[in-house]
């Protein structure tokens, strides 16, 4: 990267005021050899999507949280949260948060199960 590129680039970031470390970012992307070249601006983007959905997810397990009286932020909370927000549930369907005690979708994942993984539970 040129130093006009990386320049330009952390003006950008310093103007979104992003949180989220946009330089490992980038190096997992590229350690990952998810494609062949990488633009400069490809860490901030995926930076600043992963730091606007963690930011919605906890606000509304917050939300959450306070509706249930409580002053922390639990796994169940977070589970209400993903679950209780259709884009959400329709992004994270598959996704499995531990240490929850809610049947109904622990049922669920133990029938969509293959036969095997059931046998070994």
């Amino acid at each position: 990267m040129h130093a006009n590129n990386s320049h330009c680039l952390s003006q950008l970031i310093n103007t979104l005021g992003l949180q989220f470390p946009v330089g490992r970012i980038g190096r997992y992307l590229r350690n990952g050899k998810y494609a062949k070249r990488m633009g400069a601006g490809a860490p901030v983007y995926l930076a600043a999507v992963l730091e606007y959905l963690t930011a919605e997810i906890l606000e509304l397990a917050g939300n959450a949280a306070r509706d249930n009286k409580r002053s922390r932020i639990t796994p169940r909370h977070i589970t209400l949260a993903v679950r209780n927000d259709e884009e959400l549930n329709k992004l994270l369907v598959r996704v499995f948060i531990v240490f929850v005690n809610c049947l109904y979708f622990l049922l669920y994942y133990t029938l969509t199960l293959p036969l095997l993984y059931l046998l070994i539970l």
